[in-house]
Parts: structure tokens; sequence; C-alpha cells
């Protein structure tokens, strides 16, 4: 390291030798403080701060990890984790791998996402439960109060690609990970700008979207310009019509229609069938005086494709892949996958 390069002219013998074991003290320090990140020193502790700001000590890395939601399972196995993983929420359904350890019950189900269950966790004997802030923090004192090591990240609540890194790093702290997390997130990064960098060449302007997270028949529920899918959205190259607003909440008809969107995005826990139910409710609701639905610009996304969008993780860069081929289509070619399902695709 340049900044701690010993370059000086010895002035006398003693002043040199003082200087060489001084030298040699500092780079014995060295040595054990800039191993490489994926090995833990034997006898050094990894302290790390979660997302409430609570310091926690490993002595040495966990070796049974329970995931209480489908962002952060896909975090682990991104990070080369998932044979450590014991038990999930019973919405991770990502990756094929894991699938496979649920079947041959080596990873349980410790209930659903907002609801999962204490004792159960407790039954998978783990060294490490990773939770996500919003959805968990309310359980937190009884996971505590069974002797349970609790770590808290931003999850599924991420509201932006930036917390994404931020979970992704600290993840990979405890474990001794960073070279692994900086090369996932580079990745990540670099796949991103390709997608930008392409719109800013091609001078693409920013197309008016409308994200609805359920039915129309449950309200307009719709995200904010505060949120994770407002980022996405922008990162495409779209405008998300309701950015003016904070957090998850229900537009009316009315100022969706003088907003006037261009595309509009649905995204639900469905089958293809119910799908285009939706787009007929759609066309035949006050939307259709939407630009949007004027072009036949509705999509639905479903089963992997919803998970894939609603989901702020590693797979990010597939959700901007599928938005940037509905938003920009003149650009990077019409979406083609059987689990987005277009106004278009059921008119024709």
């Amino acid at each position: 390291m340049d900044d701690l390069s010993i370059m000086m002219k010895p002035q006398t013998v003693l002043i040199g030798v003082i200087l060489l074991i001084l030298g040699l003290i500092a780079g014995y320090f060295i040595a054990i403080t800039t191993v490489k990140p994926e090995v833990i020193v034997t006898g050094q502790p990894v302290v790390v701060f979660d997302m409430l700001g609570r310091q926690i000590t490993f002595k040495e890395a966990p070796q049974r990890i329970v995931s209480l939601g489908p962002a952060i399972t896909e975090t682990l196995f991104a990070l080369g984790l998932g044979e450590k993983v014991v038990g999930v929420d019973e919405y991770s359904n990502y990756p094929p791998e894991l699938l496979e350890m649920k079947e041959k019950g080596d990873v349980l189900i410790v209930g659903g996402y907002w609801t999962p269950d204490p004792e159960k966790i407790l039954a998978c004997e783990p060294d490490l439960v990773i939770a996500e802030i919003k959805a968990h923090a309310k359980i937190r004192e009884k996971l505590e109060e069974l002797g349970l090591r609790v770590v808290f990240i931003k999850g599924g609540g991420a509201s932006n690609v930036e917390e994404i890194y931020e979970d992704i790093g600290l993840i990979s702290r405890i474990f001794a990970l960073e070279n692994k997390a900086r090369s996932l997130i580079d990745d990540i990064k670099s796949k991103i700008q390709e997608k930008t960098s392409l719109l800013a060449e091609r001078n693409a302007s920013r197309v008016r979207v409308f994200a609805l997270l359920s039915p129309p028949a449950w309200g307009l529920w719709t995200a904010g310009g505060d949120t994770y899918i407002n980022d996405l959205i922008e990162l495409s190259g779209g405008e998300n019509i309701m950015s003016r607003y904070s957090g998850y909440g229900q537009a009316s008809y009315e100022e969706v229609i003088e907003k006037d969107p261009e595309v509009i995005i649905l995204t639900i826990m469905g089958e293809p069938e119910e799908a285009r139910k939706i787009i007929h409710e759609i066309i035949n609701s006050p939307l259709n005086a939407t630009t949007a639905v004027k072009n036949m610009r509705i999509y639905v996304l479903i089963g992997e494709a919803d998970d894939i969008f609603c989901r702020p993780g590693p797979r990010v860069t597939k959700a901007i892949e599928i938005l940037s081929k509905i938003i920009h289509p003149e650009i990077f070619g019409a979406i083609q996958r059987p689990d987005v399902i277009s106004a278009i695709e059921i008119s024709g």
C-alpha cells in the first residue's frame, strides 16, 4: 500500500533499526487485516450493523440460515450461500435448486411472508435469521426471546436499486464474501448501464407509465415516486405518472385519466386466463379514455415475470429487461414471454 510505504534515508543506525522494527510490526498487522474477503481469519470476529442500526458480532460464519423473504433468499443464492439455507418463507421459489432442496426436505417452510412462525423458525435450528425491516420488525422481540440471532435488511422493502446493493453488501460482510458481492453488484450495474446508455444514445423520450399492483376491482393500487417500482420504470425509460406521491396507495380514475398513461402495467399472482379477464376489465372501465387503452398497450405480468418485477434483488436486471421491452419496443424489441399477457395479444 503506497500510503504505508517507508521511503526514508536512515540518519543513524538506531533510527534505522527502529524503523525496521516498526515496519515489521506494521507489516504484520497489514497482513492480518488485508486477507482475501472470502476467508474469515480465525479469532477475528466480524462486526456488522444491520438496517435497524444494531451492531451484531459474528465470531464465525453462520452455517444454518433461515430467510424470511423471497428477495433475501435470491440474494443468498446469488452470493453462493444456498447450501447454508435451511428455512424459507412460503413464497421463496427461486432459484430452481431451492425447489429441489424443498422437495428433499433439506429446506423447510417457516410460514408466510407477512406471517412467519417463530416456532417453525426455531425448529430449523438456525444460527442466523435474515428478516426484512418492514415485514418482520414486529416479531423481532419474539425471535430474540427464542435466542435467535436476527439480521434485518431492506429486502422486499427496498425503495430503489441502491438499497439492493446495500443488502448484498451487508450479507456479504457477515460471510466475508465482499469480493463476490462486488462482482455481483458490478455485473448488475453494467447490465443496467447498457440499457440506460442505449436509451440516451437513441434520445428516447420518457413514456408515461401507470403501474397497477392489483386488479382494478380492488382499487387502483399503485406505486409512488419513492418506491422500487418507480426506480424500475425510470431506469427502463418510463415516467411513473404517480411519482409525485409517496409509498404505495390508491389512485383515482379521474387523476389517472388526467395523467393519460401511454402504457399500463399490471402485476398479479394469477393464471393467463385471469390476466385476460383483467385486461378486458380495464378496456371496459373509465381507463378506456387513456392513450394506453386506445393503443392497446396494456400488459399483465404473471408467474415468474410477476416475481421478477416485485422482488428487489439480484434479478433486477431481468425486471428492467422486461420493462424496457414493454416501454420501448422500438429500441429493445417487443416483449415475448408467456408470463407477460398483452392486450394486443388477446385482441389479435
